[in-house]
């Protein structure tokens, strides 16, 4: 049984939700989360509130309901038995922990699993977990693919929702949409629109540029930290780092980074644009250096 404890002392302006245990048979399942925040008493706060404590909620029934999130994690021995796959590909990491999500109905073997690294680890897809991978979303071969915790596991969240919270699952869909703008469209068989992806919304802005300065370098002004030794090419194309079409201006740091009307156009998605009517040229040590 879950209990879910909800507070807001009389002398506190602040909402808590804290402690939440479920007990399953010999097993004990323990969920540790929190929402605590400053209570506003609006009729739009309290219904932001609502919303929060119904996501938890759901989440705590997900995690509960489904054995499948208690998982089996396997022994020293049971790991090593996997044989290559005691590391995680490309890293070469150690896996410290192999925990099965899911064991495929036909062949018995385990074909969706997490593992746990030093520097992270991920999922593990094999067998016809791996095989009914959409190619928009398969990493690996048909056989075995590897999905970082980092991004790539949102790939699996949505084609194996199942095995995710329903917060992780949105989670998922809001990373898909935002890292991964393409496969989002083929798999909703919808066209997103501008403003919607983060990620098309950069892809867009470069090419409308392509012809323009973008800053790939930035350094402090020696003697000036309120000055900026930017490089940039045109449409920021790595290629053309090193070549004539390599260019060094100085900028002031809040053009940069500090936002308001000088800040160059696209900095809210990751982008500088240099202007090189409006900035010097940056010149090289051993000559003075340009005041602005």
């Amino acid at each position: 049984m879950a209990r879910l404890f909800t507070q807001r002392p009389e002398s506190s302006q602040f909402w808590s939700i804290t402690g939440l245990v479920a007990k399953t048979g010999e097993d004990e399942l323990e969920l540790n989360t929190s929402l605590h925040r400053r209570f506003d008493p609006t009729e739009q706060g309290v219904g932001q509130l609502k919303r929060e404590m119904s996501q938890i909620i759901a989440d705590i029934e997900a995690q509960i309901t489904t054995p499948e999130f208690r998982g089996h994690s396997l022994t020293a021995d049971e790991i090593s038995d996997m044989g290559r796959e005691a590391t995680w590909e490309g890293a070469q990491e150690r896996m410290d922990e192999v925990r099965i999500i899911r064991v495929d109905a036909n062949s018995g073997r385990p074909d969706i699993l997490y593992a746990a690294t030093g520097g992270g680890g991920g999922y593990i897809l094999r067998g016809s977990a791996q095989k009914n991978m959409p190619e928009y979303l398969r990493l690996g071969d048909i056989k075995e693919g590897f999905y970082e915790i980092g991004t790539d596991w949102m790939r699996v969240a949505t084609i194996y929702p199942d095995y995710y919270t329903p917060r992780q699952q949105k989670t998922a869909e809001s990373g898909l949409r935002n890292l991964f703008p393409s496969a989002w469209e083929t798999h909703y068989d919808q066209r997103l629109l501008p403003g919607e992806s983060f990620a098309r919304d950069k892809e867009d802005f470069l090419i409308a540029h392509a012809d323009d300065l973008i800053m790939m370098q930035a350094r402090a002004s020696p003697g000036n930290d309120s000055l900026m030794i930017v490089t940039a090419v045109p449409g920021g194309d790595l290629t053309l780092m090193g070549t004539d079409q390599e260019k060094t201006f100085v900028m002031p740091y809040s053009d940069i980074y500090d936002g308001g009307e000088a800040a160059s156009p696209g900095r809210d998605l990751g982008v500088v644009l240099v202007d090189p009517t409006k900035y010097p040229e940056y010149v090289p040590e051993g000559e003075p250096s340009p005041g602005m």
